[in-house]
């Protein structure tokens, strides 16, 4: 009986001992893996791929395969779509990404300098806005604004406009000052004009936000593609509103224009209980997007980011007479 023992417990140990060598052996070959591919397309690649995530294990592994970055929207964003793809990674990633890539000739050095001089500032008043997370559930996972403006950033440089993401958090300033939920907008109207003091190639400042209506006011589909709906809100109690105003027609129009059905137009505010400004006193270049509302899925909500990025690329190159 003791025998038995013995050697069921030799067994265990055993056992114990190869699963250890084989989780050491297994992460040495992972950091040896390094996938030259750009955050957006690699995003692209794990919706197609989603159903080969189908648990928390495989979201760390893919983790330290992909080497994700502190900010990335990647880390955020791993289930949506349910359908298999079998394809080979390179082959879905070229498939998927359409646009020119960077000029090869381009350094890191050169890369990273663009990097310190963004024209265009992203920021969320409203930190907490979040989206529908079913698809996410699995992961623990709230996609947010400030995921949507993390794809907008990609999506942008892309087209070879850079831009910086505010990460300071509005909520820990308000409890810091005891202040309301309604001075979020002072709040980021300070991050703003600390931001321009640090980068002062900074000229067009969005702020994104999630509206808080039913689905059916905040989707739309467009050639069998589904789309979180993309309104403009304009603040009139400014003196200078009517320019913030002729630049929220530029965008709205291009819009319209090129994705008939997308855009919810542009709401005007003014007058008691409202912020009626919305900083878009700091700049007739400040903009106030609504994408989607609650119901929408982060799936929604990158396609219309990707078209948003497209109609900004647009717009600031007439602006700036490119």
């Amino acid at each position: 009986m003791n025998k038995k023992k013995k050697h069921s417990k030799l067994k265990k140990i055993f056992f114990i001992v190869i699963l250890i060598i084989t989780y050491i052996f297994t992460l040495q070959m992972l950091n040896k893996i390094n996938l030259d591919v750009k955050d957006k397309r690699l995003y692209k690649f794990l919706i197609n791929n989603s159903t080969t995530l189908s648990s928390n294990n495989s979201y760390d592994t893919l983790k330290k395969i992909i080497n994700f970055k502190p900010n990335s929207l990647i880390v955020n964003n791993l289930v949506y779509d349910k359908k298999i793809s079998t394809k080979p990674i390179d082959e879905v990633i070229s498939q998927n990404d359409n646009k020119e890539e960077p000029n090869q000739d381009q350094t890191e050095s050169t890369i990273k300098e663009k990097d310190r001089r963004p024209t265009v500032y992203i920021y969320n008043t409203h930190q907490s806005e979040n989206y529908n997370s079913e698809y996410l559930a699995d992961y623990s996972i709230t996609p947010n604004v400030l995921m949507a403006s993390y794809m907008l950033k990609e999506d942008l440089e892309e087209y070879g406009i850079y831009s910086y993401v505010e990460e300071d958090s509005v909520s820990a300033v308000l409890n810091k000052n005891k202040w309301k939920y309604y001075k979020s907008y002072t709040v980021t109207k300070s991050f703003m004009e600390k931001r321009k003091k640090e980068m002062p190639t900074l000229k067009y400042y969005i702020d994104l936000h999630r509206d808080s209506v039913k689905r059916k006011y905040t989707t739309t589909e467009i050639n069998g593609v589904s789309y979180a709906k993309i309104m403009l809100l304009v603040g009139l109690d400014h003196k200078e509103y009517k320019v913030n105003l002729q630049e929220a027609k530029k965008i709205n129009n291009k819009l319209n224009k090129d994705y008939p059905g997308l855009s919810r137009g542009i709401y005007k505010k003014s007058g008691k209980g409202v912020n009626g400004i919305y900083n878009q006193d700091f700049s007739k270049y400040t903009f106030l997007f609504e994408v989607g509302g609650t119901d929408n899925n982060i799936q929604e909500v990158n396609n219309s980011i990707s078209v948003l990025a497209k109609i900004l690329n647009e717009y600031i190159k007439e602006e700036e007479g490119a």
